[in-house]
């Protein structure tokens, strides 16, 4: 998929979008990269196992695991290190987007029987998560490894257990959990190629902005739950003297 569509001077996916989140993605993004020191912006896709369980109020569910995590592994690395030095808990910004798609139910080893497999539908949550990793504190991989285990702790969201820097699902080995790496074959991003893991909005605005236009897109909303419908699918967080 080729971005070619413009949007308030930006590329975006040539796909069918939500004019009215597609200015709220921006906003978030250029917010973050006026105000953040070091904006880094990481992309996580998550399955929805129970629907009827997932929290209300995610975002405010999300920052509250992710906080946690982020001291649980403070009060690690005092435990580990005589020079220890504490840092702050980084600022967030978030993007998210719940879709519904039809997956097949069963393993199919030969592609021409894939229309003959049984389907379900596949409840998930694609989330830009962007984080202010101030003057080089955190690094790419400590920031995925406390979102991956924020994520997990969500209830109604699928999980990953860690043993160290790796994860584990059903005795398999996910060595990015739930996050959605970057593809350095693709044709839709502008500039250079720098990480496989974010994008820096300071250096990568444009790239991520069409990264982010996938959230914005309808194609996935028609089979969503009942209580996704209405415009509860899609959200962002606000200033942070108004709420979320």
């Amino acid at each position: 998929m080729i971005a070619e569509t413009m949007f308030k001077g930006y590329l975006v996916l040539n796909k069918d979008m939500n004019p009215e989140n597609l200015t709220s993605m921006l906003t978030v993004l250029t917010r973050a990269k006026e105000t953040m020191i070091s904006p880094r912006m990481l992309h996580f896709v998550v399955e929805i196992m129970d629907v009827n369980n997932f929290p209300k109020r995610f975002i405010q569910t999300f920052k509250e695991r992710f906080i946690s995590e982020v001291n649980r592994r403070e009060k690690q690395r005092k435990k580990e290190s005589s020079s220890y030095q504490k840092r702050k808990i980084p600022v967030l910004e978030l993007i998210y987007s719940i879709e519904t798609k039809l997956i097949s139910s069963i393993v199919c080893e030969d592609d021409s029987f894939l229309d003959e497999c049984n389907q379900r539908p596949y409840h998930h949550i694609h989330l830009m998560v962007i984080v202010d990793i101030g003057h080089n504190d955190y690094g790419a991989k400590v920031i995925m490894i406390i979102i991956n285990k924020a994520l997990s702790r969500i209830e109604g969201l699928d999980y990953v257990e860690y043993e160290g820097a790796l994860c584990f699902k059903d005795g398999r080995e996910f060595r990015y959990g739930f996050l959605k790496l970057r593809d350095r074959q693709t044709k839709i991003y502008c500039g250079d190629f720098r990480s496989l893991y974010w994008h820096d909005l300071h250096t990568d605005f444009e790239d991520a902005v069409i990264r982010a236009s996938y959230l914005c897109k309808t194609e996935q909303k028609k089979l969503l739950p009942k209580r996704f419908r209405q415009g509860n699918s899609f959200n962002v967080t606000r200033r942070r003297n108004m709420g979320n």
